[in-house]
């Protein structure tokens, strides 16, 4: 670039804001909003048809007579200005996405270039000015606001009128007609201009509405990935204090009470080895089911009144405490007396499976599993902290399809909502995951009834 051109883009710089679009924020220019491929093909088309306009331009000098000797050189500097600077600096605009700070100068410099170069050639060689065809565009693909559009456009035909204005007064054509086809021309062009301006901007503002919303996708999918992870978590850590905690609780327990019998009662003692082993043994299925995520081991093949039978056979194995289990064909009510016994509580009229000979209540898999888990929470808690005397255990099914499952003893009790441990709070959320209710009554002194309600298919 020439040092006077480099002068004038340094002139123009404080009025930059008026001249180039998005000067507030000077590290930026957007280009035009289309997809890499449609623009690429864009970009050719005004390449093209900028050369071979320009060499068009250059053959009609070359060939028409001129009146005067240096009209002819003097039109082709101009045509070969406005080539050269539009190679070095007009590209800038039309090519880059982001146009920096010396490339918007650069731009600046193309403007002034064409607009001088376009009024030399309306002074020596009119017949040129069909470059109008290609130039306005460029002036449009630069910029993209319509203010700066307007004014450059203003600017190219202010320059030819004076260019053409200046020629001698045999080849001057009329002031009025020139102005008011100029005029014309300028009409048509900002029209054109403001037209895919406008679709420009509207495509630009759904490029940026499709930015936030795929970024607002991308942020609900990692939330909902953290979700299903923490919800993953959750039920991992419930299924390892239902099934492995509790089984190293009764392996500790045992051991414990082995411990105390191998030097009074060494028969006693090897009955709670072989114990130790086969909960050992069940917790080591149990951990590979769960690696595995496989179905629960307790109801692998089995049908939950089985499975419930051989936790209540464990419970009385471990701890010497008969658990009293009825499958009854009423729902067991909430209002039950606690301590009392399950057939009281049902008053002994139905202690027939539930379900027929198979003893299944017609449950999902997932609404077994609830309920089996609940007995073992009622039972291990009963264990560990009720000290009971009697423990019952109801499993109930009524014709609307509710199933029940009722855990009472005659324990220590607890005050309801003062417990600290995640047992039962880790319950109740498994149990109203499969749109059941949990209900737990206590007081202290007067033991605790738990009550878990599913109903079948919800």
């Amino acid at each position: 670039m020439s040092s006077g051109s480099a002068a004038v883009a340094r002139r123009l710089r404080g009025v930059g804001s008026f001249l180039l679009p998005n000067q507030a924020d000077p590290s930026a220019h957007e280009g035009p909003p289309m997809g890499e491929r449609v623009w690429r093909s864009v970009l050719l088309g005004l390449h093209g048809a900028f050369g071979i306009l320009s060499i068009l331009a250059a053959l009609t000098i070359l060939t028409n007579s001129q009146p005067e000797a240096w009209c002819r050189p003097v039109a082709l500097a101009a045509i070969g200005a406005i080539v050269v600077t539009y190679v070095v600096a007009g590209r800038f605009g039309l090519s880059a996405a982001r146009v920096t700070p010396r490339g918007r100068r650069l731009i600046v410099v193309y403007l002034v270039v064409l607009v001088v170069g376009t009024g030399l050639l309306a002074r020596t060689e009119p017949d040129t000015l069909f470059i109008y065809f290609i130039v306005y565009a460029q002036i449009w693909s630069l910029v993209d606001r319509p203010l700066p559009g307007t004014f450059w456009s203003f600017m190219l035909v202010t320059a030819s009128i004076v260019g053409m204005a200046l020629r001698p007064a045999q080849d001057r054509p009329d002031l009025v007609s020139l102005i008011s086809n100029q005029l014309v021309g300028v009409a048509f062009a900002l029209l054109m201009g403001i037209w895919v301006h406008s679709l420009f901007d509207r495509s630009r503002e759904q490029a940026r509405l499709i930015e936030k919303l795929e970024s607002a996708r991308a942020e609900v999918a990692a939330l909902e990935r953290e979700r299903g992870a923490q919800a993953e978590r959750e039920r991992m850590a419930r299924d390892v204090h239902d099934t492995l905690a509790q089984g190293y609780t009764s392996i500790l327990m045992l051991a414990r009470t082995a411990l105390a019998q191998l030097g009074t009662d060494p028969a006693a003692a090897r009955e709670r080895l072989e114990l130790v082993e086969e909960v050992a043994s069940e917790n080591l299925a149990q951990a590979r089911a769960l690696v595995a995520a496989q179905s629960p081991v307790e109801l692998d093949g089995t049908s939950l009144r089985d499975a419930l039978a051989q936790l209540a056979g464990r419970f009385t194995r471990e701890t010497g405490i008969e658990v009293d289990i009825r499958f009854a064909a009423e729902p067991v009510g909430a209002a039950a007396p606690v301590g009392g016994s399950a057939a009281g509580s049902n008053g002994g009229a139905a202690a027939e499976p539930v379900g027929g000979a198979a003893g299944s209540p017609g449950l999902r898999p997932a609404e077994e599993l609830v309920l089996l888990r609940a007995a073992q929470e009622a039972l291990t808690n009963a264990r560990r902290h009720a000290s009971p005397t009697r423990v019952s255990l109801t499993l109930a099914s009524a014709r609307s399809g509710e199933v029940t499952l009722q855990v009472v003893d005659d324990g220590i009790g607890f005050a309801v909502g003062a417990e600290t441990g995640s047992g039962l709070v880790g319950l109740r959320r498994r149990v109203e995951e499969a749109g059941g209710e949990l209900v737990v009554t206590s007081t202290p002194g007067a033991g605790t009834q738990v009550v878990a309600r599913v109903v079948r298919g919800q």
